[in-house]
């Protein structure tokens, strides 16, 4: 007789494969947190919370990078190195921007703009560790 009740070990099995992708390390957990949060202050930055004065990118180019980060965290679970290099070129490039339009007075400089690129920069931090670090020796990363 057959039964149409799931299969909880069908649950544990997907669970289960989620944890093998992204390795027994909690860093990819950690840098996949670190780009949630750094799309989530995009979002904040393009929503109007902030003062309409706030010198940023406009809206679309927030919203896409917003996406960028939530996608990508989600790609560090999978644990692909090349994907893994990819975010490591692109970030660093974000922050580059950042810093230049900073400079040339088109950014706003607070804590909000400053502690997303903190943020960012823990991100490229377990990126880097993640591609160069011990786990690449023993293959975590294929």
């Amino acid at each position: 007789m057959a039964t149409s009740e799931p299969n909880i070990a069908e649950g544990e099995a997907e669970v289960s494969v989620l944890i093998d992708l992204a390795g027994a390390s909690p860093l990819p957990w950690l840098a996949a947190a670190l780009a949630l949060v750094a799309a989530v202050v995009y979002l904040v930055i393009a929503s109007p919370a902030v003062p309409t004065d706030y010198k940023a990118p406009p809206t679309p180019v927030l919203v896409v990078a917003a996406l960028a980060y939530l996608v990508g965290g989600v790609l560090i679970l999978v644990g692909d190195r090349r994907l893994l290099i990819l975010g490591a070129v692109l970030n660093p490039l974000v922050l580059l921007a950042y810093t230049v339009a900073a400079i040339k007075g088109h950014a706003t400089v607070d804590g909000l703009s400053l502690a997303s690129k903190a943020i960012q920069i823990g991100l490229e931090v377990s990126l880097l560790w993640l591609v160069l670090g011990p786990t690449r020796a023993t293959g975590e990363l294929g």
